[in-house]
C-alpha cells in the first residue's frame, strides 16, 4: 500500500512539473537538502523515472561534488570533465537503468575534488540540453554543507528543498531560510520525505514550511510527498 501511495504521489508531483512547463516553460530544477541523508538522489531518480513514463524526455545531472551518487561511478566522463575542458558536451551523457527505466544521466565526473568550476559553461550546457530534453533535474549538494549548492541554485533558478522534518532542527531551518533569502531563487518548493503534507495533515508544522519557502512556496507548489 505504501508503495502504491508513493507512486501516486510521484505521479502527482510529476504532473505538476509538466503543468509548470506548459504554463511557464520551466524545464530545469535543482534538488537540494539541508544536510545529508534526506534522500535527494532517490527523489531525483524517482521523479525522472515517473516523468519518463508519462512521456517527457528527461536528463538527470549529478552536480553533487560533495557526495556523488555511487551508482554513477562507472561513468568516468561527466560534468566536471566538460567544465574543465577535458570532454565535449556530447561525451558526458550516459544511459542508466533505474528500476527498469532507462534514464539519460550525467555523472559528476573525475574532476570534482575542488568543487565545480566554470559555471558559465554550466549555463551553456543547460541551454544546449534544454533543446533536447523536456526536463533537466539537477542533484545539488546539501545547502548548508557546500558552496556549490549556492552557486548552482543561482544558475538554476528553481529549487526543491528535500527534507525529513523529524530530523530537521530549528537551527537548520533558520540557516536554510537565511541562505534561500540571500539567493532569492525564482521559485522554491518543499519536498518532504516520509511525512504527508496537506490541508488535513498534521505531519508537518506549517511554520517550518513558511519559514523555509515563504510566499513563493504558496505561489509555486502546493505539496509533495515521498512515502517510505
Amino acid at each position: 500500500a505504501s508503495k502504491m501511495k508513493a507512486a501516486d504521489q510521484m505521479r502527482r508531483f510529476s504532473s505538476t512539473l509538466i503543468r509548470e512547463k506548459a504554463r511557464h516553460n520551466r524545464q530545469v530544477y535543482g534538488f537540494t537538502s539541508v544536510k545529508l541523508g534526506t534522500g535527494v538522489t532517490r527523489v531525483v531518480l524517482e521523479t525522472a523515472r515517473t516523468l519518463s513514463q508519462l512521456g517527457p524526455k528527461v536528463l538527470v545531472i549529478d552536480a553533487n561534488s560533495f557526495k556523488p551518487h555511487g551508482a554513477f561511478e562507472d561513468f568516468k566522463i561527466g560534468l566536471t570533465d566538460y567544465l574543465s575542458g577535458r570532454a565535449e558536451l556530447t561525451q558526458v551523457v550516459s544511459s542508466f537503468n533505474h528500476e527498469g527505466t532507462l534514464l539519460d544521466v550525467v555523472s559528476i565526473g573525475a574532476y570534482r575534488t575542488n568543487g565545480l568550476r566554470r559555471l558559465d559553461k554550466f549555463k551553456l550546457a543547460m541551454t544546449e540540453w534544454s533543446q533536447s530534453y523536456d526536463f533537466i533535474l539537477v542533484d545539488v549538494p546539501p545547502l548548508l554543507l557546500s558552496a556549490d549548492a549556492e552557486l548552482l541554485i543561482e544558475v538554476i533558478g528553481q529549487v526543491f528543498l528535500v527534507a525529513e522534518i523529524q530530523s530537521m532542527t530549528k537551527a537548520d531551518v533558520v540557516r536554510a531560510k537565511g541562505v534561500l533569502e540571500k539567493l532569492d531563487p525564482d521559485a522554491v518548493g518543499l519536498f518532504v520525505n516520509g511525512v504527508p503534507i496537506g490541508p488535513s495533515s498534521s505531519g508537518v508544522d506549517p511554520v517550518i514550511v513558511e519559514s523555509l519557502t515563504g510566499k513563493k512556496y504558496k505561489e509555486f507548489m502546493q505539496w509533495y510527498v515521498v512515502v517510505h
